[in-house]
């Protein structure tokens, strides 16, 4: 149970952050001004989008979280990008 809580816990901080910056990168500009943070986004987000694929076809919280016990790593490593093209991000905004 504390690698489902644990996996639960990185997955939702994911989802938070991948809803933010998905709306920002989903601008041409930024991801001309940011070339490398957009980069980065674009593999979180096709790895964040195939889970979420995988999740819809199977509908088991328990096993969406525990039968690969890689994913909970997974979204650490995401979250870790996340938090950087963010600051990044607001690196960039200090700028301008």
């Amino acid at each position: 149970l504390m690698l489902f809580q644990e996996t639960l816990d990185e997955w939702l901080t994911c989802q938070r952050n991948w809803m933010y910056l998905e709306t920002i990168f989903g601008s041409p500009d930024i991801v001309k001004q940011l070339p490398g943070p957009a980069k980065v986004f674009q593999a979180v987000d096709k790895s964040w989008k195939l889970i979420m694929k995988q999740t819809n076809d199977d509908r088991n919280a328990l096993k969406a979280t525990t039968n690969d016990k890689g994913r909970r790593d997974i979204f650490r490593a995401h979250n870790a990008n996340l938090d950087q093209i963010q600051k990044d991000l607001e690196d960039y905004l200090e700028t301008k």
